[in-house]
Order: C-alpha cells, then structure tokens, then sequence
C-alpha cells in the first residue's frame, strides 16, 4: 500500500513536470515569434499562458508589449489595466498604460497612471519631468513649472527639467511681447508689462544656462541664449555664446 501511495505521488510529480515543460516549450516559441514579428502567433500563446497561469506577470508584460508594438491601443489598454489590478506594484505596467492612454491621448488617465507610479517610486526625477511636459502640452504652465522643479530637486542633472522650465519662460516672454507691440508706450499697462518680461527672460537664463552646464554643446540652447542675451542686452555673453555656437557649427 505504501507503495502504491509513493508511485502515485512521483506520478503526480512527473505529470506537473511534464505540464511545466509543456509551457516553458510554448513560452520559448512565443518568443521566437515575437523576434521573428510573427506576432499573430505570439499573441494567442501569450494568453494562453496566462489563463493556466504560468508566469502569469510576464506573460501579461509579453503580451501588452506585442500590443504595443502592434499598435493595437484598445486591445494594450484592456489587458494593461487587468494586469495592473492582479499586480499592482508592477511598475511596467504602469508605465505600459502612461504609453498607452498618451497615445490615445486619454490624457486624464495618463495623469492617473503617473501619479500611481509616483507612489511606487516618489524619486522618479523622469517621472516628474514627464509631468512637467505633459502640463506644458495641455497649457497648464503653473503645474508643469511646479513638476519640473520637483525633477530638479530630485536630479541636479535632468537636462530636460532645466529645458523644460527655460522653455515656459521664453514663451511666455514671447506672448508678453506680442501684447506690449498692441499697446502705446502711454499706456498704463506698458511698464508694467515691460517689467515681467525682463523677469521672465532672467528666469530663462537661468535655467537654460543649468540645461547648458549639463550639455554644454547643445546648439538649441546656445541659439536659445544667443537670443536672450541679446535681448537683455549683455552684449559679452552674446558675443561669447555666439563665438561658441559658431565654432560648433563650422562656419
């Protein structure tokens, strides 16, 4: 009887084993798939997989990746968010449904997703920096302003932070601009306006010249500053922001 029961259990054993190298076997061909682009054959393997539950995560980031790659944006966005409900400290799946809904242009549930990964990691400096242009895109200077300096807090050395913010500054100075060309020189609001620009192309200085330090041959910022200089006036920094953009063209 003893046996009988020890026979049983290896039986057991060797029947998972065989159910465990049968689905590593179809995983291994899915992926050959998907590196040959047969995604066709990748994706229902995929779902297989994943409704017998074997390496159910991964399946679940193969197969909205496929989705992604494919373009198949609803087919992404309904197995991302299942997915991230079965697990939801996965940060790649947060990040696969910020791609997503950006490229549906759902940009509410972009904003959703984004602040749920900065739950699972508050010192992302991309993260914020992803806010800062996602705000600047939808006009909300103020909330992309306030991301892009909690980037810069996080890393003295995010390019795009730094950018980003001198970027605002020079296109709101530039909208100050156009206002101050309607008015008189008499009128009431013309100093006052003259007064914010000046402020506002400091304020872009500044940060533009920290994206400089950190990618000191950028040619969009040099050209950037080449204009700002010569708008306030510091005739030394312009000719030596233009010596420096000139030498790095070659001509």
């Amino acid at each position: 009887m003893k046996n009988i029961i020890i026979s049983c259990a290896l039986l057991g054993a060797v029947t998972l084993l065989n159910g465990q190298n049968e689905n590593l076997q179809r995983l291994t061909q899915a992926l050959d798939s998907l590196n040959g682009k047969a995604y066709d054959y990748a994706i229902p393997v995929f779902k297989e997989l994943i409704n017998k539950k074997y390496k159910e995560e991964v399946n679940y980031e193969f197969l909205i990746s496929t989705y992604m790659i494919t373009d198949s944006i609803n087919n992404g966005i309904k197995y991302v968010n299942t997915a991230h409900k079965k697990f939801p400290n996965n940060a790649t799946f947060l990040k696969y449904a910020i791609d997503l809904y950006a490229k549906k242009r759902d940009y509410n549930n972009v904003l959703v997703y984004v602040e749920k990964a900065l739950k699972l990691e508050p010192n992302n400096d991309l993260l914020y920096t992803y806010l800062g242009n996602l705000y600047t895109d939808l006009h909300d200077y103020e909330k992309a302003l306030h991301n892009y300096k909690q980037a810069q807090k996080l890393n003295q050395k995010s390019f795009m932070a730094f950018y980003g913010e001198g970027t605002i500054y020079v296109n709101r100075a530039v909208e100050l601009k156009k206002k101050m060309n309607e008015l008189n020189f008499n009128d009431s609001k013309y100093d006052a306006f003259e007064k914010e620009e000046k402020n506002l192309n400091a304020k872009a200085i500044k940060s533009l010249e920290k994206a400089l330090e950190i990618k000191s041959e950028d040619k969009a910022i040099l050209s950037g500053l080449l204009q700002l200089y010569l708008s306030v006036n510091d005739l030394e920094k312009y000719k030596e922001t233009k010596a420096k953009l000139k030498a790095l063209r070659g001509y």
